[in-house]
């Protein structure tokens, strides 16, 4: 082999480490231009569904508006209750407090049933994630709270990554009547998602039971995550409520008052009320940066894959919808995978620094 071939050779082997590397010292702007950048070029050779424009529904507008509301309402509560403690005043405590459970018991919930009669429940499910920005973002501008470069990086990735579901999401919104929905409950692939459910669920608790005796920390805090996300992501129950409340309102008042709506607004609260005391549990344990991008992680996989099941709405898919969709998820899950304590950005700038006085 020639020594040229050599060094071509040579060249195609230190590529890949070379290209990791340099995309560990981007920067938050390099990042925010590739995903605009992906964003406008998968907008290009998809162009979103293929609905016909005569049947074409832009109510899933108001649906991505009221669910990104809920979620800034939820954040916006959050963060005045830690605002609550620095302030010194006791009117001043009293207000803040009085916003924040208006915004956590009103108008998050009430912005969230809503956002269902509007939009599929595939659709709304990557927003959640928009909490863990909305909150980041709050908390720098209202508590003065730094935020990390690795963070700032998570962010543009997670928001690219609602972007583009929203636009390649589906955009058809399908009334349900009272009937349907129970009828629902009982298709074979609901059944054998519920019994999967379960299984995990059942590991899961067996790992939270055991703790770090026999299991490492990490993999004792990733069960916390699954078990609080998948007990808060099962939202088709929300999604199923807020449909029986339409047909309600349309058809007859008294379906408010039959076992099925019962069992619905029952399961609705067990599943927010389980979800965030199991995530409550593992806090106590593991900070917060730590457990709570796991929990959103797993909330957002089931409330995806309960929508795909019990609803169908994979049927609403098309290939080229399906890739994108999945393209923006996984944009989504890598700026999970990028989050991290501030204190670990500081240490790598530390080290930075270091390395460059010793160059």
């Amino acid at each position: 082999m020639s020594s040229t071939h050599c060094s071509l050779f040579l060249l195609l082997l230190k590529l890949p480490p070379t290209a990791i590397h340099r995309l560990g010292t981007l920067q938050p702007k390099h990042w925010v231009g590739i995903c605009l950048f992906l964003i406008l070029s998968s907008i290009y050779l998809y162009g979103g569904d293929d609905v016909d424009p005569e049947d074409r529904s832009y109510s899933w507008i108001a649906g991505v508006c009221l669910a990104t509301g809920a979620q800034l309402s939820g954040a916006v509560a959050k963060v005045l209750f830690k605002l609550y403690y620095k302030l010194k005043l006791r009117w001043n405590q009293i207000a803040i407090n009085v916003i924040a459970y208006v915004c956590i018991i009103l108008l998050n919930p009430v912005m969230g049933l809503a956002a269902y009669s509007f939009a599929a429940q595939s659709l709304l499910a990557p927003l959640s994630i928009l909490n863990l920005v909305w909150n980041a973002v709050l908390a720098s501008v209202v508590l003065g709270e730094r935020l990390s470069k690795a963070n700032m990086v998570a962010y543009v990735l997670i928001c690219a990554g609602c972007c583009l579901s929203s636009y390649f999401g589906i955009h058809t919104h399908k009334d349900y009547t009272y009937d349907e929905l129970m009828a629902l409950f009982t298709l074979p692939l609901f059944k054998f998602f519920l019994f999967l459910e379960l299984a995990v669920g059942a590991i899961t608790s067996y790992m939270i039971y055991v703790g770090e005796k026999e299991y490492p920390p990490w993999i004792v805090r990733i069960a916390y995550g699954c078990l609080a996300g998948m007990l808060g992501g099962n939202q088709f129950l929300s999604k199923s409520l807020s449909e029986v409340i339409s047909f309600a309102l349309r058809e007859d008042y008294n379906i408010i008052l039959t076992p099925g709506a019962l069992f619905l607004i029952l399961g609705t609260v067990m599943v927010l009320i389980s979800g965030l005391r199991m995530l409550q549990k593992g806090l106590k344990h593991y900070t917060a940066m730590s457990l709570v991008p796991i929990y959103q992680g797993f909330f957002t996989i089931t409330m995806i894959a309960s929508a795909l099941v019990f609803f169908k709405e994979y049927e609403m898919f098309n290939k080229k919808m399906a890739q994108a969709y999945f393209f923006s998820l996984l944009l989504i899950f890598a700026g999970i995978s990028q989050m991290q304590p501030p204190e670990m950005d500081d240490a790598t700038d530390i080290r930075k620094d270091a390395m460059e006085k010793i160059v």
